[in-house]
């Protein structure tokens, strides 16, 4: 009967990962698969088409074009062109033009070559450096997930720019307006139809969607080769601090898409940072057979260095200076936009120019301050996450799991401080106006304004004035909110039992979910409360809350197993790895996958493991505890 089970549990482990070769010459693998000699029996063109995705690249480059035709097949949406009117007195009216429209036209620039350099980097010139995994055809799978990315947002994009027609902020210089006549309003002064037409295609931005789409991909490949939830993360004193290193690192393409760089050595620099040479994992080629390795073999470490790695300490440090990173990016320059004017003519000689509509509105109180923003963000998560761990015990049966309370507020400061450095580094690099800016900058109302001269009054209100995109509150709102959101959906279990086992179970598992939606309730509340604050603008707070979002997200993942697990819901991954390796359980830290060291000598780990959580379900309440059990 063991030797049933063990057979069991040996193939259970040994079929999660395969690893993926492509046998050379006349080397032959069986794989005890009926097709393998159907496959080489194919001709040799048919195995090339196979392996290298010919047919895949083909109808991604076919759709790529179609793409980008898309936009001069369709015909652009043509909305009237906006107009602001102006009554003199009874009888005489004026037309000025639309200021969101008037802004001059600058160069476009987007960096579309780095992915595929970090990529060729990790394969081809670490693996003569350091240890690293080599993954056949690695550079095919990127390069192929690239261009499939690019081309479904180009489709998309192309589409939804002729369908909406939106003007462009510079749409008045783009068409060549002629500005030397009077306008009466209606008529269409554009001189260049081209130029009108690329004016009239401003929504969705097109840089935007291609730099997220390509760095989106760079920054998910860089998080997938770190493998920074695969293994444990306390081997060794500084272990934690460069996981928590990595993490931050693997996040700087973000902030290559928030700007649409170009290829600036600035850009470059710090682009290289994020290219996996000093963060890749070096293995050796002599690898730990799970189970063998008791607590004797494990090198002695002093009381200190214990409490280091059991408090995570350096993962901590690392995300708190991340934060000062993140406070440091707010009192750099502000970009300096002119400030915007509406130029009505009166006459071929005659110019008056007036406010921005947009921004005039008056600064009202804020609902949500910064203090109570960070109070009720920061202490509403810590406070449940304490109830649950140290109350609830007391009242009821819950799961008590070691440390839960430490990796609860690594992923708060995790989040909070990647949410606050892209924020803060958005903010002062597009220098957006607030809707209340004049208010806001204490503008001179009582001066004759000629549409140049700065009108401020008030530094420090201007400054604040130019911080509007993307919002900050929906931003740490988001990532400490949705933290706690996905938290209490792992702690709850919602998906791990059966939903009919009595009459009222599905009824009180619909309740809970709707319960552990709440947080995220109250950040869509503090985030809408800027708009009606006349402090943010509706696209601020969107990008704000996607910011907040996605940062919540990777914290998460990056500490706690997955909510959709069916066992492991809610238990942090420190906690996971320790516990699977005291069992003697294999873990994803000793897959079965090639490396290769500076050497160029090859190394096989040992057997695969299966993946995060699979199991028995023997093991499906290894982290329940009845505290009312005597």
């Amino acid at each position: 009967m063991n030797t049933v089970r063990s057979s069991e549990h040996t193939r259970q482990y040994a079929g999660d990962y395969q690893p993926v070769s492509t046998p050379s010459g006349d080397v032959a693998i069986d794989t005890g698969l009926s097709h393998s000699d159907d496959s080489d029996a194919r001709p040799k063109w048919q195995r090339f088409l196979r392996e290298s995705r010919a047919v895949e690249f083909a109808f991604a480059i076919v759709m790529y074009i179609i793409a980008r035709r898309l936009g001069r097949w369709i015909e652009v949406y043509q909305r009237a062109i906006p107009r602001i009117e102006m009554r003199l007195n009874s009888t005489t009216i004026i037309w000025g033009r639309d200021p969101a429209l008037d802004q001059e036209k600058l160069s476009s620039r987007v960096g579309p070559a780095i992915p595929i350099g970090i990529n060729l980097v990790i394969n081809y010139v670490l693996p003569k450096i350091v240890g690293v995994r080599v993954i056949p055809h690695d550079v095919r799978d990127h390069l192929l997930s690239l261009g499939q990315a690019i081309t479904l947002s180009t489709l998309l994009v192309n589409f939804t720019k002729n369908v909406t027609g939106r003007f462009r902020p510079c749409f008045y210089d783009d068409c060549g307006w002629n500005y030397d006549v009077v306008w009466d309003g209606v008529t269409n002064l554009c001189s260049d139809p081209s130029g009108e037409r690329d004016g009239r295609q401003s929504f969705p931005s097109g840089h935007a969607s291609f730099a997220w789409s390509a760095m989106g991909v760079l920054t998910l490949y860089l998080l997938g080769r770190s493998r920074l939830n695969c293994d444990n993360r306390s081997e060794s004193l500084l272990h934690d601090g460069v996981k928590t290193f990595k993490f931050f690192c693997c996040f700087l393409p973000c902030f290559g898409a928030a700007t649409t760089p170009d290829f600036s050595p600035t850009y470059r620099r710090a682009s290289s940072i994020a290219s996996d040479v000093p963060f890749m994992e070096s293995i050796t080629s002599v690898a730990e057979v799970p189970g063998l390795a008791g607590p004797d073999s494990r090198p002695r470490v002093s009381k200190w260095e214990r409490i280091v790695r059991d408090y995570r300490i350096a993962e901590f440090t690392i995300s708190v200076l991340m934060y000062g990173f993140a406070l440091f990016f707010a009192k750099i320059e502000v970009a300096q936009r002119d400030i915007p004017n509406i130029e009505v003519r009166l006459n071929s000689t005659t110019s008056v120019w007036a406010r921005d509509p947009t921004i005039n509105n008056k600064e009202h109180a804020q609902q949500v301050s910064m203090a109570a923003l960070v109070g009720v963000g920061g202490g509403m998560p810590v406070i449940i996450n304490l109830i649950i761990n140290y109350a609830l015990p007391k009242c009821r049966p819950v799961r008590i799991i070691p440390h839960d309370t430490r990796d609860f507020l690594l992923t708060l400061v995790q989040s909070t401080s990647m949410a606050t450095l892209l924020t803060q580094f958005t903010k002062n690099m597009t220098g957006r106006f607030r809707p209340c800016f004049y208010d806001m900058c204490k503008w001179d109302y009582d001066a004759v304004w000629d549409g140049v001269t700065n009108l401020c009054t008030s530094a420090s209100g201007e400054k604040e004035g130019r911080k509007s995109f993307p919002s900050g509150h929906a931003s740490f709102a988001w990532s400490t909110m949705l933290v706690l959101t996905l938290y209490l959906l792992g702690r709850s279990t919602l998906n791990c039992q059966n939903r009919s086992e009595t009459l009222a179970r599905g009824g009180r598992k619909t309740l809970k979910l709707f319960l552990c939606f709440v947080p995220s309730f109250l950040a869509a509340w503090v985030a809408v409360t800027r708009t009606i604050d006349n402090w943010h603008h509706y696209a601020d707070i969107l990008a704000g809350s996607i910011i907040g979002a996605v940062a919540a997200c990777l914290s998460y993942s990056y500490n706690y197993s997955s909510i959709f697990h069916s066992e492991h819901a809610g238990v942090p991954l420190q906690h996971y790895h320790t516990h699977a390796q005291c069992q003697g359980k294999p873990t994803s830290n000793s897959s079965n996958m090639t490396y290769i060291g500076s050497s160029g000598s090859l190394s096989q780990g040992a057997d695969s493991g299966n993946e995060l959580g699979k199991g028995s379900k023997a093991r499906s309440n290894e982290y329940v505890m009845n505290v009312h059990s005597s």
